[in-house]
């Protein structure tokens, strides 16, 4: 009986080391900003604006938000790839803040982003892609959000709770319509 146990162990072990590994490899190969994206952003006016970074989020802070906006990042698309559209929204009066997920993997932690959500504010959660599938299943499952934006996506559970828009471009050839 302890052989067995130490063995299950042992083999639990290998295959978490495994997977953790194909995953740093899998996610070696997510999209960088481009430099462009930087450059602008560097160029835009950030009176009033607080960037904040750590482990796991990019906030953006104003005073006296109108709302807070939560971007889940699509699959394998750095957090930094948002930071325009986030300063040009907090440059509105929004809190912003970007997940950093999991392996560039939003899917990974699908409850992850819930720990961005204001109780003070209306939420508007934006998922882009793989994020924006993320974004519907918290959308439909938390009552604090009350907006839903999908870039390049779409909702795998029901949101009608919610004011939803979403956007596509018109050669996407990857979503299914």
């Amino acid at each position: 009986m302890k052989k067995a146990l130490k063995v299950t162990i042992i083999a639990v072990i290998i295959l978490l080391t495994v997977i953790v590994i194909a995953l740093t490899i899998y996610s070696s190969g997510s999209y960088n900003p481009l430099d462009e994206m930087d450059l602008e952003v560097n160029n835009l006016e950030m009176t009033g604006i607080e960037r904040h970074e750590d482990f796991d989020e990019i906030t953006f802070t104003v005073s006296n938000p109108q709302k807070k906006i939560v971007f889940i990042p699509g699959g394998l698309v750095k957090p930094q790839s948002y930071e325009y559209l986030a300063v040009r929204l907090a440059q509105n009066n929004y809190e912003v803040t970007i997940a950093k997920n999991l392996f560039n993997l939003a899917i990974l932690t699908p409850n992850y982003p819930t720990k961005f959500l204001s109780e003070e504010l209306e939420n508007v959660l934006i998922g882009h892609s793989l994020g924006g599938t993320v974004a519907s299943m918290v959308s439909s499952e938390n009552v604090l959000v009350s907006e839903l934006v999908l870039l390049g996506s779409y909702p795998i559970t029901d949101v009608t709770a919610n004011d939803v828009l979403v956007i596509t471009a018109e050669y996407d050839l990857i979503m299914n319509r």
